[in-house]
């Protein structure tokens, strides 16, 4: 299988590093958040100011030399990287904010699980949230001792090159249209070409999700399927939405939002395993003709 997973960002760091030491003192992991903007070229006036639009991602390494290096970075700091996205899926713990006791919550939402009543029988009850993240392969700090709003205004300039992603993978679920059909999701699985060191040596494989708009969306959902093979060139984007749990403990409803980072391509390239336009339209014809009605071609954006 194809394998190509690569990312560039041009941000500022947004919190101070989480340096996470062992006993003796040394560095074994680092994170932290870089701001982003997304660049918006499907947009008229040569992707203006006025359509940029900011976004975060997590950046996340346990490689000892980059997370030496990640350890110095300060807040506003402006950073390039280059990296490769991946994901994780993970038990997603809530802090009730009455008790304050820390619980699991479950697939279904109704038998959420205080961290003490998991089990090797529940465990598989429990609803995993997908951790995406950009394991960092470079890294370069371009500016360091600004504000807040000189790394906006610099990243802004460089909103080209602030939040770019390719990558090629097939999809593991059928496309599913949302809002009406104007926008269109679905899951890659992407072949690592790099080892992440603190994942198990077996994963292989990283599936990020693809939410696609406009004329896009609709010719994805008509040629795609699972299997399909695509190469994505896009930019990453963190939504959120709105979850209800209840407290095993108080019973006390907790209102939160869950979020994921996707990826919201600039373009979508079929490689394998699709439909083309000739045999979308011979479809129609032929239900057409079982139903009787009349229609038109298939007409709109490339297949």
């Amino acid at each position: 299988m194809a394998r190509h997973n690569i990312v560039h960002i041009y941000g500022y760091v947004h919190v101070q590093p989480n340096v996470i030491k062992n006993e003796a003192g040394k560095i074994e992991s680092v994170i932290t958040h870089v701001i982003l903007v997304s660049s918006s070229r499907p947009i008229i006036d040569n992707n203006a100011e006025e359509f940029a639009t900011f976004d975060q991602a997590m950046v996340l390494t346990r490689d000892p030399e980059m997370a030496k290096k990640m350890a110095t970075l300060n807040v506003n700091d402006v950073v390039v990287l280059k990296g490769t996205l991946n994901t994780r899926n993970v038990p997603k713990i809530i802090t009730c904010e009455n008790c304050h006791r820390q619980f699991l919550v479950s697939k279904n939402g109704e038998k959420d699980l205080a961290l003490a009543q998991v089990s090797a029988e529940t465990e598989q009850d429990l609803y995993t949230s997908m951790k995406t993240f950009i394991t960092p392969i470079a890294l370069d700090i371009r500016k360091t001792g600004l504000t807040q709003e000189e790394a906006m205004n610099f990243i802004i300039k460089m909103r080209e090159m602030s939040n770019e992603i390719q990558l090629v993978g097939r999809l593991c679920i059928d496309p599913v249209q949302w809002e009406g059909g104007k926008a269109t999701t679905y899951q890659l699985a992407v072949v690592r070409q790099f080892y992440v060191k603190d994942d198990n040596p077996q994963t292989r494989t990283d599936y990020p999700y693809i939410r696609v708009y406009g004329g896009q969306a609709e010719n994805d959902y008509r040629a795609l399927s699972k299997s399909s093979m695509v190469l994505v060139d896009g930019t990453l984007k963190t939504r959120r939405f709105k979850r209800t749990n209840t407290c095993p403990e108080c019973k006390c409803v907790k209102e939160w939002y869950d979020k994921v980072l996707e990826v919201i391509p600039y373009s979508v390239q079929y490689l394998k395993d699709y439909k083309t336009a000739e045999m979308i339209n011979a479809e129609n014809e032929a239900a057409i003709a079982a139903s009787g009605l009349f229609t038109s071609e298939v007409s709109g954006g490339e297949i």
